[in-house]
């Protein structure tokens, strides 16, 4: 899901409008010609765009936003691409987008969490940027944000012999440390996401396969003992991105046998899934994204393998041809990692 690409700095100032050119004052001068005065045009910032489903598009160093229904080669109605601007190894990997529409983006090799407002678009001045050593985020992947605005945060920590859940206090920025940081039971956890109730944080893990439910307290700390877990069977690692439908019940990307998987709604242990989306009139490759509408029931699915982005029919199972596919030079898709639905 990493790649090595420049970010841009950017100053934004509003829009103005662009002068003509003029002429010079006074008579010319027989033989010399009259010289246009240049009147410079003012840059003009980006309009703020509402979209519905909002990718990390990690090959591409930026975000990008599509509105529903979403199919062939399209333009995305908004490009963030301003991550990182002095981070050339910047990585978009987790999303998260709020009620209120604030985006949460977890830069993975950008070492910080990025958080724009409503509608961002072009190269977006973050509300807040989560970074420094006192952050302690070395490889952020997911992100969820809770009904007061705390900000959770899975951070594999590679190399450093620990995995860990970071929560953030709302509206924290700079190098500003966790109010709670716990070292995860299990061994490489890539996305959080909350359950339906909002009392409780998921987390899953790429490496054991193992899908945990932690309590919130009513402070916002986490209690470290899983209340329930989820093991998915051996054989079906490499997990990605976790979401739950209306219902509750739980998807699962699989990157390593290009499947999803999907679970009854309170699963845990080594129950079987419900349904799996699996075979070659899939499409599926190398998936890494999923979200699902909670209006509908429509399952989108990022294939980080051929820059896609696939929309199956809600209760999908088995080798089933999806509805619809986003791919294409004008939908920007480079690698793209996490959904998030607005």
């Amino acid at each position: 899901m990493k790649r090595l690409l420049i970010g841009l700095l950017f100053v934004s100032s509003l829009a103005g409008c662009g002068g003509g050119g003029g002429t010079s004052a006074g008579p010319s001068l027989a033989g010399t010609p009259t010289l246009p005065v240049s009147t410079p045009t003012p840059p003009i910032s980006t309009p703020a765009v509402n979209a519905s489903l909002y990718v990390a598009n990690s090959g591409g160093n930026n975000v990008l936003g599509f509105s529903l229904p979403i199919s062939g080669n399209v333009a995305p109605v908004l490009t963030i691409s301003s991550l990182s601007p002095t981070d050339p190894t910047s990585s978009p990997t987790g999303i998260f987008v709020d009620a209120s529409g604030k985006i949460y983006v977890a830069d993975n090799f950008g070492s910080d969490i990025l958080v724009f407002a409503p509608g961002a678009n072009g190269n977006a001045t973050p509300l807040q940027r989560i970074a420094g050593d006192g952050t302690r985020l070395v490889e952020p992947t997911g992100v969820v944000v809770d009904s007061t605005g705390r900000i959770y945060v899975t951070d594999p920590t590679l190399g450093l012999g620990a995995t860990y859940i970071f929560a953030y206090s709302s509206g924290a920025t700079g190098a500003q440390p966790p109010f709670q940081s716990f070292i995860n039971p299990l061994d490489y956890p890539t996305d959080v996401i909350l359950d339906r109730t909002g009392s409780n944080v998921i987390v899953v893990d790429a490496s054991s396969g193992h899908v945990s439910t932690f309590p919130l307290q009513s402070n916002g700390t986490v209690v470290t003992t899983a209340s329930s877990d989820l093991r998915i069977p051996e054989g079906q690692l490499y997990v990605q991105q976790i979401a739950l439908d209306a219902a509750g019940k739980l998807y699962v990307t699989m990157k390593s046998t290009n499947s999803v998987l999907v679970y009854a709604a309170g699963a845990s242990g080594t129950a079987a899934p419900v349904a799996t989306i699996s075979g070659a009139s899939t499409g599926l490759n190398q998936p890494c994204g999923i979200a699902v509408d909670p209006s509908t029931g429509t399952i989108y699915v990022s294939n980080e393998g051929d820059n896609s982005i696939r929309t199956f029919a809600a209760g999908a199972n088995g080798n089933v041809a999806p509805t619809a596919v986003l791919a294409g030079p004008a939908t920007l898709l480079n690698a793209p990692s996490f959904l998030a639905f607005h």
